[in-house]
């Protein structure tokens, strides 16, 4: 079983993540964090194998907790980017 721990600042982002990850009979969903000190402290409470975090903006990717998750291995850490190019284009 792969322990998966959500972190973005928007809540409806993370609702959706677990909903496709806990589709998966192999993937738990053991906690969502609103920053990155919330995930800090919940990938040693809940011992996650992934952090699946926001990668622009907002307090989730702080320097501080990249370097700290950087540092706590084996866990992989995934960044997501939400990030529109260009204006949305009318036919």
């Amino acid at each position: 079983m792969i322990r998966v721990l959500l972190a973005d600042d928007q809540s409806l982002i993370r609702a959706g993540f677990r909903i496709l990850l806990e589709s998966a009979d192999d993937i738990e969903v053991v906690g969502e964090a609103v920053d990155g000190a919330q995930a800090t402290e919940m990938v040693r409470e809940h011992r996650a194998d992934v952090v699946l975090m926001n990668a622009i903006g907002g307090s989730c990717c702080r320097k501080g907790h990249n370097h700290w998750f950087q540092q706590s291995s084996p866990l992989t850490v995934s960044r997501l980017s939400r990030v529109a190019r260009g204006p949305a284009r009318r036919r």
